[in-house]
């Protein structure tokens, strides 16, 4: 069984999305992440903004944090247009944007992986 529970929301606010991600740990034991990395799927049409970064590109979480059963941890993610002159979001298209892939390791030491996703925007996608 895997640790977490993942809520996800996309919101379309201007010419960008926010990702807004939950992360539970529904285990009985405690975690240790190693790392919450959005994989944007368009990354040649798409800047990637992560919230959960200080000014030096490093992650807020460090490996070292231990995740509590129970604990919720909530992330932001930004994807931009690289060129919002070409590149326009349409409200009414259905779009994939990426997926989320979590790295950890349990109590004993073993190393675990979930990917999340595909995050997707659209009409279809609630």
């Amino acid at each position: 069984m895997l640790p977490f529970e993942v809520s996800k929301h996309i919101t379309l606010r201007g010419n960008q999305y926010i990702l807004q991600v939950k992360v539970t740990n529904v285990s009985v034991n405690k975690v240790f992440p190693e790392s919450f990395l959005f994989k944007c799927w368009r990354p040649e049409e798409f800047d990637l903004v992560d919230l959960n970064e200080n000014a030096d590109g490093q992650a807020i979480l460090e490996r070292s944090i231990v995740f509590n059963p129970e604990e919720i941890r909530s992330f932001i993610f930004i994807l931009k247009p690289k060129d919002p002159k070409i590149l326009q979001i349409n409200k009414f298209k259905s779009e994939q944007l990426g997926q989320l892939e979590i790295n950890w390791y349990n109590y004993l030491g073993d190393p675990g992986i979930l990917k999340v996703g595909p995050f997707k925007h659209g009409l279809d996608s609630n």
